[in-house]
């Protein structure tokens, strides 16, 4: 096996903490290029990915230390069972070159059925989860305007007078620090009051007084 192609099975590894890795939990890997818009799939796992969508000529990265094929690399070439390989549900072919796994990938027909099905989400209701389409501008009238601001809305650049708070103002009751909180246990939030802490937990309004002050 050529050097490079040994390195990446070793990084991979590395990535997926493969020495933990339970024997019916593959991690998938995913290599993109923007420069050419390629993803390239690989499988990590100890027993054969042949229940999962993936592309058609998958690399599959096998970490099945009782068999010949532990740190290996190989290209699904057929989703049909080989005579070769009895205990393979599907046809593989060993890989040498770091070149060969990083070829073009694609799904068969079927796979690719099934990819359409998975990202078929419903739209979504006041009740469940789903697709929410966001408009690029306000719908008419002043009571349709989207909760979403995109590029191009004017509320980015519209210079108005902030508008009230929708609700009273509720003073604070707790003050989170880096070690803990502390609790105000006393007074009330009023005009010229300042949050005093008495210890490492609780606090009180009060008014400042100079004795207060430490120089």
């Amino acid at each position: 096996m050529e050097r490079k192609l040994e390195e990446f099975i070793a990084a991979s590894a590395t990535v997926t903490d493969v020495a933990n890795l339970s024997p019916d939990m593959p991690k998938i890997l995913r290599i993109t290029s923007p420069a050419i818009n390629k993803t390239i799939t690989f499988v990590v796992s100890v027993i054969e990915p042949h229940q999962m969508v993936l592309p058609l000529n998958v690399v599959w990265l096998c970490f099945d230390a009782t068999t010949n094929r532990y740190e290996k690399a190989f290209g699904r070439i057929s989703k049909e069972a080989s005579a070769d390989t009895p205990d393979l549900m599907h046809t593989w072919k060993e890989l040498y070159f770091y070149e060969e796994a990083m070829g073009e990938q694609a799904y068969d027909a079927v796979d690719q059925a099934k990819l359409g099905d998975m990202v078929s989400v419903q739209v979504a209701t006041t009740d469940s989860l789903g697709v929410v389409a966001l408009a690029s501008a306000p719908p008419e009238g002043e009571e349709g305007m989207p909760r979403v601001l995109l590029e191009g809305d004017p509320r980015m650049t519209d210079a108005r007078e902030p508008l009230d708070h929708s609700h009273t103002e509720i003073p604070a009751t707790i003050l989170k620090h880096e070690s803990g909180q502390v609790t105000i246990v006393n007074g009330n939030a009023s005009e010229g009051f300042a949050i005093v802490a008495e210890s490492a937990t609780s606090a009180s309004w009060k008014k400042i007084k100079q004795a207060d002050l430490q120089a």
